[in-house]
């Protein structure tokens, strides 16, 4: 059979197939390989980075070029100029898988691309100051600026306005960084001059830089007053334009509050840093230097480094923070101009540069700068402690579990600590040993049961986080261990838990698993969210059988439910099954819940009699600064206030957020000591407790000092005080009440408002 074809037809088949092999390779086989190239990204796999630029580079659309960008060199990856911020009182970051994220070798070119050629948008501005950030990084400020320039170019000011004005911006803030302030006043000249006054953001914005600028030269006065100006100026603009809104009916933005705005914040911030040091006579700034290396002395090159003030230092770590430098290649920095006041230092890492370390710093390591002198700031990296046993997910059936850890030179003692990954997701982690002489140490798994790791109260929105009140004792939960050294006077020296992200760092796993109990009926009603029935059936359960010490600790974790949501109505329904558990297993823990209820309610000797029981159960030489601090508190409202003065002393040398600060300063006054001498105290210990435990910060210095000036214009001041304080130390709220709602020494009220929040 043959088979005829026309010409024609033979071209145009030949034609169609050459428009699909075009679109195949075109078209088709890039797509093919950028999703691959994505697939492998999405599931951590490193090739998938050399694949993902190979496409890029490749025939796929120029609007998907941008896109890509876009995705995976900006988004999540810019933003986050580090894997990990590391600070005494708060870790965040650290979500990338390692070897997925680009390099800034890798990602240079494209980013450059972008701001040459790239759409105008948002991304362009944040690029280019980026790429501008980078060449400051590589001590090239000349081609920083050229690239803020460029870019703002390819901005029509008239379209575009604020993201030219962000653009020049970041040059005055480039120029401060490499501390050419005449080139930043400069700069600061012309936005003023190319700005007006409905463009009062912006204008507030260049003012405050303008005002850190002068005090950064030392001028603290006149920067203040800068910035004075500059805070009556913007609050003017902001009220006429909402009242302009008003007329115009125009609705409001939600939570459209002055304090909200990120300018005012920063003028606030510095207003109070100035306030601070100008009533104080200071007019002194400093310069902090150091450098940040690992423990054999390698440096960290481009490491951030960030001097945060208390007010900022629970806050993640955003592009606007006032102190902030990179390290050079030898790991040193320095940040200067700035004003005295409290800091903590934070640093920015790449997850390579803390692979197989820890920083081990203190939650209240700070920096106290008076202005007297330069400080001298170092970080050090220390290599992760290896774990020995249990290890692995091991399955624990016997009575004790044996943990052993590799002995770290220079450690005096260990502390160890235990967490749960609950089987239906998150977890939790708490100290559990304190004061390990070795290297090891055998516990009986009864006593990780003691552990409590939560509570349930009144309110049912809690019943879903019930699983977790099960605790240590639920079978089906993994459990970690990390390790942590110290030196005799409490300074950490390393920890086993850190980021371990290659192979020869991974090390052994710290889970195990205790297999050597079943869950009860009552375990399983509790784990199916059937909590009433659950403690019902748990105090049935105990009721049939004393010996069931299940149930028994179970019942106070419970209990709560059937109060009114309060922790004074849990405490006094747990109280009986509390007790009895201090007595049947001897756990410090269950004591001290004890000797707690009997010191919210001023029951002394009752508190005294569990508090020596309490001491008699703790493995440690003495006692920790928070029970020190809270003895002597314990003394101080049993009327013992002349005794409880050395123990607030010691418990402040020890505890650097000087929770119980308040209550010593009260004593002092009570015994009569002059405002003089408590001042000094205060200024010596200031309150940093309400960092990660209260919202609001006690200004004891303050406070003080505006007593000592009421106290001079109110006759038998220093009695009304007294009196005061006695019903504050006999825990007489109701009298307490009625003296602050008729009082008319506002300062002194202060004090004792203040006071009333110490022990919460």
């Amino acid at each position: 059979m043959k088979i005829r074809m026309k010409v024609k037809h033979l071209v145009l088949t030949v034609a169609a197939m050459v428009v699909l092999v075009f679109l195949l390779s075109v078209v088709v086989l890039p797509q093919i390989e950028l999703y691959v190239a994505e697939k492998k990204l999405a599931n951590g796999e490193a090739e998938g980075k050399a694949q993902l630029m190979e496409a890029i580079d490749s025939t796929i659309l120029p609007s998907q070029r941008w896109e890509k960008i876009q995705e995976y060199m900006i988004d999540g990856d810019i933003t986050n100029r580090f894997d990990l911020y590391v600070g005494p009182s708060m870790w965040h970051g650290g979500t990338r898988v390692e070897g997925t994220r680009f390099t800034w070798k890798e990602k240079l070119p494209y980013l450059q691309d972008y701001v040459e050629n790239g759409p105008i948008n948002g991304y362009l501005a944040t690029v280019a100051q980026e790429i501008a950030s980078y060449y400051l990084r590589e001590n090239n400020p000349e081609k920083a600026e050229e690239v803020l320039l460029n870019t703002a170019d390819r901005f029509a000011p008239s379209q575009h306005l604020g993201f030219w004005n962000e653009l020049m911006i970041k040059r005055i803030k480039l120029a401060m960084s490499y501390s050419d302030f005449d080139k930043a006043k400069e700069y600061i000249e012309e936005m003023n001059n190319s700005t007006t006054s409905d463009d009062y953001y912006v204008r507030a914005e260049v003012t405050t830089l303008k005002a850190e600028i002068i005090v950064r030269e030392g001028r603290l006065e006149e920067g203040y007053e800068e910035l004075m100006d500059a805070m009556e100026e913007y609050e003017s603009h902001w009220a006429q334009e909402r009242e302009e809104w008003a007329e115009e009916d125009i609705d409001l933005p939600i939570n459209d509050k002055i304090e909200n705005t990120i300018v005012y914040e920063q003028m606030e911030s510095l207003k109070r840093r100035l306030e601070r040091e100008l009533s104080n006579g200071s007019q002194s700034i400093v310069n902090v230097s150091g450098q940040v290396i690992r423990e054999d002395g390698r440096p960290i090159e481009n490491a951030g480094v960030f001097l945060r003030e208390e007010n900022l230092v629970n806050r993640s770590i955003g592009d606007d923070e006032p102190y902030q430098v990179l390290t050079d290649e030898n790991g040193m920095f320095e940040i200067e101009g700035v004003v005295p006041g409290s800091y903590q230092v934070f640093i920015g890492l790449m997850f390579e540069d803390i692979d197989g370390y820890t920083w081990p710093v203190d939650r209240d390591d700070w920096i106290v700068i008076d202005g007297s002198e330069d400080i001298k700031y170092s970080v050090t990296l220390q290599p992760l402690i290896e774990i020995k046993r249990p290890i692995n997910n091991q399955n624990i059936t016997d009575h004790d579990v044996h943990f052993a850890w590799e002995e770290v030179e220079g450690a005096d003692y260990y502390n160890l600590n235990l967490g749960l990954q609950y089987e239906s997701g998150g977890g939790v982690s708490v100290g559990f040993k304190e004061y390990i002489s070795g290297n090891e140490t055998k516990v009986p798994v009864e006593e990780i049961y003691n552990k409590r790791v939560g509570i349930l109260m009144g309110d049912e929105e809690d019943y879903k986080y019930a699983h977790s009140v099960l605790g240590f004792m639920n079978p089906h939960n993994q459990i970690s261990w990390s390790v942590e050294a110290y030196t005799k006077d409490g300074k950490l020296i390393t920890r086993s838990n850190g980021y371990r992200l290659q192979e020869k760092t991974i090390g052994n796993l710290p889970f195990f698993n205790l297999k050597g109990r079943e869950l009860t009926e009552a375990d399983q009603l509790l784990l199916d969210g059937k909590v009433e029935q659950a403690l019902e059936m748990y105090i049935e359960k105990y009721e049939e059988n004393p010996d069931d010490i299940h149930s028994l600790q179970m019942i106070p974790r419970l209990i709560g439910i059937k109060g009114d949501g309060t922790f004074d109505s849990r405490q006094k329904l747990a109280l009986p099954y509390t007790k009895e558990l201090a007595e049947r297993t001897g756990s410090p823990d269950y004591i001290y819940d004890v000797a707690d209820y009997y010191y919210s309610r001023n029951s002394w000797d009752s508190y005294n009699r569990w508090y020596e029981r309490y001491m008699d159960s703790v493995n440690r030489p003495d006692l920790s600064s928070y029970n020190q601090g809270n003895r002597a508190s314990a003394l101080l409202k049993q009327g013992k206030v002349e005794d409880s003065i050395p123990l607030f002393k010691e418990a402040m040398k020890k505890d650097n957020s000087h929770r119980f600060v308040g209550n010593w300063l009260a004593a002092e006054l009570y015994i009569g000591s002059s405002f003089e001498n408590v001042l000094k105290i205060a200024e010596e210990y200031p309150d940093r407790s309400y960092i990660g435990y209260r919202e609001q910060r006690t200004d004891w210095v303050q406070i003080i000092s505006h007593m000592e000036k009421e106290r001079q214009e109110v006759p038998e001041y220093q009695q009304q005080l007294r009196k005061v304080l006695e019903m504050y130390f006999q825990g007489v709220d109701r009298d307490i009440d009625e003296w602050l709602s008729s009082t008319e020494e506002e300062t002194m009220k202060d004090f004792v408002m203040a006071l009333k929040r110490v022990d919460n």
